[in-house]
């Protein structure tokens, strides 16, 4: 089992306005949707989500097309390549997708280093040099001690980065956002997932932290003793 009792290490966060409007703001819950190949396109319905919600995705967003449309708010994390490059953009910087298209009421782009110049220009001759709906912040996330050898997904960065923002909520008397984790199990998603990644390891932290809401490809819960009630 992870020792969950080990102090992550001490984080200094300058909060940007995306990150402050996470802590100030009225949200209900937030949705991290696994790239996993098993998720059928009835989980949108099936979540039940609300513009209060928002609906957080990762790298290629394998489900990027089944919530565009929805009127909450987006948030979308990219992971850097050991080339320099972010997942979901070209080397060149130039995003895969429209993401443009995601910000339904807000949405906020996070990339885990420093955001490439070339990805920065692009996004300004979308939005204008106030990026319009879109905040970009650099950040690293709080680690629990990792295994050796191995990087933490990028699912497992952010939603350390959740809890963390769900602690300031605390401290300001806010109700913290309930985190539900969709697809974040199973073989198909392990199967999917990097090789550098620990699989197991994250897997058994997740059992370890009550505080999240954990559903399978389905929607359905995820016995377990790390599993909050919805």
């Amino acid at each position: 089992m992870p020792d969950t009792n080990q102090e992550p290490p001490r984080l200094h966060l300058a909060l940007d306005r995306a990150s402050l409007r996470f802590v100030s703001n009225s949200y209900a819950k937030a949705i991290f949707i696994a790239n996993n190949p098993l998720i059928s396109p009835e989980i949108a319905s099936a979540l039940d989500i609300s513009e209060d919600d928002i609906v957080v995705q990762f790298n290629k967003a394998m489900f990027f097309d089944l919530f565009s449309s929805l009127l909450c708010h987006k948030t979308l994390v990219f992971n850097e390549n050991s080339d320099g490059s972010y997942w979901g953009f070209t080397k060149s910087g130039i995003p895969e997708r429209d993401y443009l298209a995601q910000a339904a009421r807000e949405i906020s782009i996070y990339f885990t280093r420093s955001m490439r110049e070339a990805a920065k220009a692009y996004l300004i001759t979308l939005t204008g040099d106030a990026y319009g709906g879109i905040i970009e912040k650099s950040w690293e996330a709080p680690l629990y001690a990792y295994p050796k050898d191995a990087v933490s997904s990028v699912g497992f960065k952010t939603l350390q980065f959740f809890r963390l923002l769900n602690n300031l909520r605390i401290l300001s008397q806010k109700k913290p956002i309930r985190l539900v984790l969709v697809g974040f199990a199973g073989m198909p998603y392990q199967k999917a997932a990097w090789g550098y990644h620990d699989f197991e390891y994250e897997q058994k932290v997740y059992d370890t932290w009550l505080d999240l809401i954990r559903l399978d490809h389905m929607g359905q819960p995820i016995r377990g003793t790390g599993n909050a009630s919805a």
